[in-house]
Parts: C-alpha cells; sequence; structure tokens
C-alpha cells in the first residue's frame, strides 16, 4: 500500500510539471504532445514516445492545451484573433504597467515606492514607478475610456473622478491625499481604478498569458525545471509556474 502511495505522488509531481500542448518554430516545425521545462529548453512528448528538444530562440508559439478538451489543427490565427478581443475586455482585476504588461494579481500592500501581491518575504515586489494602473475591479472598456490621459487619481464606482495624490495600501484600505480632500482612505470595493500615470506600451519580443488572464510582454526570461523567471527590469524576479502558462507567443 505504501509503495503504491508513493506511485500515486511521483506520477501526481510528474503531471504538475508537465502539461498538454503544441509549439511551433522558426523553422516551420510543429510539435504536439507532453511538454516539460527545462533549464531553457522545452522538452515534447508525442504520443508515439519521440521526445524533441526547443531552444528558447528557435520558440515561436507555445500553446497549453485542455486536457478536456481537443483543439483543432490550424487553430493558431483563430486563436490570435480571439487574444486580441480578450486583450481589450478582461475580467479580472489587477495592474497594468507603463510598458503595457497587465498582471492579473490584487495588490495586497503598496506604497509609493513598492507593490506586493502577498505578506511573503519571498514575495518580488514590483517598484510602483513601474505601475501606471490599478485596477480593483475588471478594466473593461468603460473604465478605460473614464481614464484620461494626463489625469492621476482613483475613479469611483460612482463614475466620479478625484484628483489625488497616491500613498499606499495597507489594511486592505486605498489611502490617498488631495487638496480637496486632504488625507482620505477608501474601500476598495468602492473603486474602480487608480491611475498612477499613463502607460507607454512598448514593443517585446514575446507576449506570455497565463490561465489568470495576465498578459505580459518581455524581452528577456530564464526557464527551470517548473517555472520561468522574468529578466525584464519593470518585473525582474517575477515568477510563472508551468501550471499557470497558457501561451508564449514570439512578436511579429
Amino acid at each position: 500500500m505504501k509503495r503504491a502511495l508513493i506511485a500515486l505522488s511521483l506520477m501526481a509531481a510528474a503531471n504538475v510539471l508537465s502539461f498538454s500542448g503544441s509549439i511551433e518554430t522558426t523553422e516551420g516545425g510543429k510539435f504536439e504532445g507532453e511538454i516539460r521545462l527545462d533549464k531553457n529548453l522545452f522538452t515534447v512528448k508525442d504520443t508515439n514516445g519521440i521526445q524533441q528538444t526547443i531552444r528558447l530562440d528557435q520558440l515561436t508559439l507555445l500553446r497549453v492545451h485542455d486536457r478536456n478538451k481537443s483543439t483543432p489543427p490550424n487553430a493558431s490565427d483563430a486563436q490570435a484573433s480571439q487574444d486580441a478581443a480578450q486583450n481589450k475586455r478582461r475580467n479580472v482585476a489587477g495592474l497594468q504597467l507603463t510598458g503595457g504588461s497587465f498582471i492579473a494579481r490584487r495588490v495586497h500592500l503598496a506604497d509609493d515606492t513598492w507593490i506586493k501581491f502577498s505578506d511573503s518575504s519571498k514575495e518580488t515586489a514590483l517598484s510602483t514607478l513601474s505601475v501606471a494602473r490599478i485596477y480593483f475591479q475588471p478594466p473593461t472598456p468603460e473604465v478605460e475610456a473614464k481614464l484620461h490621459r494626463g489625469r492621476t487619481g482613483l475613479l469611483l464606482k460612482s463614475n466620479d473622478f478625484i484628483d489625488c495624490e497616491f500613498k499606499g495600501i495597507s489594511r486592505g484600505k486605498i489611502q490617498v491625499s488631495s487638496v480637496l480632500f486632504g488625507l482620505k482612505s477608501f474601500e476598495p470595493h468602492r473603486v474602480m481604478a487608480l491611475a498612477l500615470r499613463d502607460p507607454k506600451p512598448a514593443a517585446a519580443k514575446f507576449e506570455l498569458r497565463t490561465k489568470s488572464d495576465s498578459c505580459l510582454l518581455l524581452n528577456d526570461f530564464s526557464m527551470d525545471k517548473d517555472r520561468l523567471t522574468i529578466q525584464d527590469p519593470t518585473m525582474a524576479g517575477l515568477q510563472i509556474t508551468a501550471s499557470e502558462l497558457s501561451e508564449i507567443r514570439r512578436s511579429k
């Protein structure tokens, strides 16, 4: 019985480290099967047990498949159109960096210098200077239309905009300072978004999407057995586990 439990545990661990998906390469190759991340390499094993190793510089597209759904052949173009539409309408709160990346995580703690997503001492903190918007509700096109360029402050659920200076987020409250109200705190459920500065989307080598709806524009990242570590200065140290991955696409 003990041996059976150990075997099941090892199988579960293997499934976490690998996923069903497809890869396209710069040479025109297309590979489908179980994919594992390794030291800056992807390993694909097809249904016949044949393995292919793909370097990061060869990658043009990696897509994770839902094990419960079949993926039609030549779905890349249709999926690209769907992704473009999804990029305009997100269903989760998060933050947008000045370079255009969207991180689908709620801010736990912040001040005018750093932003953190949890209390963990191992959590990577982002520079507040790299953040353009913090969304406390999903950033729909309607919300975006109310955030005017050159204007910083809070957009409330009432559609009122308060021009103010961001002070921080702690103990579940958003703290700001304004000429009209002085130092004031707001409950996140009352706020649609906080505009810190204008976004200035920049070109990037890769677009990485996660199952939680993050969309990261990257130029440099490293890989290991179960995760990617971002090297770009604005997100340096941020990690994406293999289980979170949805797609990596090389920009044209």
